[in-house]
């Protein structure tokens, strides 16, 4: 699944991030819009949504609904396709990327991908930077 994404005014993930690593159901559902949606691309690999998981009560609940998902896990900043972005590190290993997409109502989709080979060829890309460049 390829994800293409509209411009946003505020495309930061941090701020989901955060709030998903400290478990905060309230203050994510103030980050997302009413028909925010969540999307996954995990190539069936278990723990991954299969289906667009919409609303955002739900989108809220699934970004905290495994504790061990957060726990040990590095985030690290990305740029990709021009936005931000963060890639999850597990025990040195990427495993996850994710970005947003947002307006100035709020975050509208989350993009997840937990498929390796497109994290690996995102990460091998040489047209893209692997961490974002300070600044």
């Amino acid at each position: 699944m390829a994800f293409l994404l509209q411009s946003s005014t505020n495309d930061d993930p941090a701020p989901l991030v955060g709030d998903a690593q400290r478990g905060d159901i309230a203050s994510l559902e103030a980050l997302l819009t009413p028909g925010a949606v969540s999307l996954s691309d995990g190539n069936g690999i278990r723990g991954a949504a299969r289906v667009p998981v919409l609303g955002r009560a739900r989108v809220a609940n699934l970004s905290t609904a495994f504790p061990g998902f957060w726990g040990e896990v590095e985030v690290r900043p990305v740029q990709a396709n021009g936005r931000s972005g963060v890639m999850l590190y597990r025990d040195g290993r990427p495993s996850t990327f994710m970005t947003i997409a947002a307006s100035h109502e709020g975050i509208h989709r989350v993009m997840w991908v937990f498929n390796p080979s497109k994290i690996d060829a995102f990460l091998n890309s040489g047209s893209r930077y692997a961490t974002a460049p300070s600044g």
